[in-house]
């Protein structure tokens, strides 16, 4: 059902945020020393992304495959899109962070910590009012929630999910773009 579904979408969401923040972390120098070496910064942001992206849909499979074998699925490509959502969101809040936290536990802190205020913030956990509908991935959690009980869902909270992958991409971009320009 729902709950299962929404499990689903956490895993993808937690594990890729952590993928993002340890890429961003782990690759600063390595990505300055290639943009020094002719690679442009867009060219090796590009390529980071590329990269996460692809990390997020291994995870994405892996949480939709185990969503399957365990409880079943009434909307399979619904499902399967919301969770890669999650996943693509947190690869942006964990890239985000990546950019700003150089250390490793702290950085990984900071990224369990937003992911522990989101989802107890979400519509699956409280009852969603105020504050927690601008929560990164609220839409998100209520486009799986709609796959898990076989609900549709409307083209306006698609738009938003979508948006909001969007902007995630792009502070991804940013972000490893910002970490890969030698210092000044």
């Amino acid at each position: 059902g729902a709950t299962s579904a929404l499990s689903a979408g956490w895993s993808a969401a937690f594990l890729a945020g952590a993928l993002g923040f340890f890429q961003v972390a782990s690759s600063r120098d390595a990505d300055r020393r290639l943009v020094l070496a002719g690679a442009g910064s867009l060219q090796v942001a590009t390529a980071r992304v590329s990269a996460s992206i692809a990390l997020g849909l291994i995870v994405t499979v892996m949480a939709y495959v185990t969503l399957v074998l365990r409880s079943g699925v009434g909307h399979p490509l619904h499902t399967f899109i919301a969770i890669l959502a999650f996943a693509l969101i947190y690869i942006g809040i964990g890239t985000l962070i990546g950019s700003f936290i150089s250390g490793l536990l702290e950085g990984s802190l900071a990224v369990s910590l937003i992911f522990i205020i989101d989802i107890f913030s979400g519509p699956g956990m409280s009852d969603s009012g105020g504050l927690a509908q601008y929560a990164p991935t609220y839409r998100t959690a209520e486009v799986l929630i709609d796959a898990g009980v076989s609900r549709s869902t409307s083209s306006g909270d698609w738009l938003i999910v979508g948006g909001t992958v969007l902007i995630a991409m792009a502070v991804a971009l940013a972000s490893f773009w910002l970490s890969a320009r030698p210092k000044s």
